[in-house]
């Protein structure tokens, strides 16, 4: 995982589905404090749609990594 933090777009494009979906939702869950299971949890309390991340390409996946990857929380 903490290699795709320092690549670039064009190598992240080269990664397998799977690698950078796991990646997009580990790098949102530490910027976010929360998992996506946990909040998807606290959507069925006040009910609200489900994050799905799964269903997203693996194109717009490496877009989503690239930018997640420049991002510091503050």
């Amino acid at each position: 995982m903490r290699r795709l933090l320092r690549m670039k777009l064009n190598r992240l494009r080269t990664r397998p589905k799977y690698e950078l979906l796991a990646h997009v939702e580990s790098r949102l869950a530490t910027l976010t404090k929360r998992s996506v299971s946990a909040q998807n949890d606290r959507n069925d309390v006040v009910g609200r749609a489900h994050i799905e991340l799964a269903r997203l390409n693996a194109e717009t996946l490496a877009y989503m990594a690239d930018a997640l990857n420049k991002v510091e929380r503050v």
